[in-house]
């Protein structure tokens, strides 16, 4: 991010999954302004976007964050819809990031191999307004809590935030 961005950068973050996505708007680089799940009810991109542009309209990022999947087993929807957000971000000219697992985990001081929960439970001590919705940790049988998914898109967040307060 460039220094003029510094103390007003806007962060949204964005963490597609099966049913929808999960997102955060980070201000300054720590404060949490708002986040949560969003559900979508068909399996076409369009709605993602829409519901993208209503986010962005609403809290004028200054930069988009996404998960840098390039190598992972992210699905293919998830994919495709990570590479049409940064499309939309373009065309109107919003700061793209794409963030690795791997610098989440280096951010946080996190071993290689933490788990999603172990990264989870570290985003809520930084963030304790988020503690009472950390999701018990998932026995292997069980799908993904999709609170998860706001967890996720705050730890992307989280690696551009600690630039900016740099």
């Amino acid at each position: 991010m460039t220094s003029q961005h510094h103390s007003h950068a806007r962060i949204l973050a964005i963490d597609p999954c099966t049913r929808g996505f999960g997102f955060v708007v980070l201000e300054g680089g720590n404060h949490l302004l708002d986040w949560g799940v969003a559900r979508l009810y068909s399996k076409n991109d369009e709605e993602f976007l829409v519901r993208v542009d209503a986010l962005t309209n609403r809290y004028k990022p200054t930069a988009i964050v996404v998960e840098d999947v390039a190598g992972t087993r992210k699905g293919e929807r998830a994919t495709r819809r990570i590479n049409d957000l940064l499309g939309y971000a373009a065309l109107l000219d919003i700061e793209r990031a794409l963030v690795s697992r791997g610098e989440v985990r280096v951010i946080l001081g996190l071993p290689y191999d933490a788990t999603k929960y172990e990264v989870a439970r570290t985003i809520a001590k930084l963030f304790p307004e988020l503690a009472a919705t950390l999701p018990p940790p998932r026995k292997p049988w069980q799908s993904e809590d999709e609170r998860m998914n706001v967890y996720d898109a705050l730890s992307l967040a989280v690696v551009i935030g600690s630039s900016i307060a740099e």
